[in-house]
């Protein structure tokens, strides 16, 4: 893991950060967690299960009532550009936010840079990978241990959960919610 750009090692964890601590917590499989405490009580919570990630938080959200970019706005879930404007395409939005290395000091996100970065735009999935996505939908035996693995979840997300390992077809993505 970096942090700070700096190359750090999970036995050295838990590690004071901003004023709160960062530490892994064990888990099962491929799923890797890692907890942000910060000082005024706000839990963020970092899960990555293969190629994705979730963040959560919990406790005095008030920190984040002027946060922006790929979460969006916190309170609505309005997806606003760098612009202030509230867009409608989940796509474009997500181009919006693509990470630009070259307005922070030229820092890249990845220990690695590889393409496509800013300015060209993120590859979206191509039509055979749209093609297998469907057809993965369509198999009701992993529509169902879907159903069964995402249904202790909050009523919420369990039908983006159930998409989740639909268009993955890795039942291990629920554990990733």
């Amino acid at each position: 893991m970096i942090i700070d750009g700096k190359d750090v090692v999970e036995s050295a964890l838990p590690l004071t950060l901003f004023g709160g601590t960062i530490r892994k917590v064990p888990t099962k499989g491929r799923k890797q967690l890692h907890e942000i405490r910060l000082t005024n009580g706000l839990l963020i919570v970092v899960k990555a299960t293969r190629h994705f990630m979730s963040v959560t938080f919990n406790g005095d959200i008030s920190v984040l009532a002027h946060s922006t970019g790929l979460l969006g706005e916190y309170r609505t879930g309005d997806m606003i550009g760098r612009d202030g404007n509230v867009m409608d395409d989940f796509n474009e939005f997500a181009l919006e936010w693509q990470f630009r290395g070259g307005e922070i000091d030229g820092m890249s996100l990845f220990r690695t840079p590889r393409a496509p970065q800013w300015p060209e735009k993120c590859r979206m999935p191509t039509t055979s990978q749209k093609k297998q996505r469907r057809l993965r939908a369509q198999d009701t035996q992993l529509y169902t241990a879907a159903s069964e693995a995402c249904a202790k979840l909050h009523p919420d997300d369990v039908d983006t959960c159930v998409d989740d390992v639909l268009l993955t077809g890795d039942i291990e993505m629920a554990d990733s919610w």
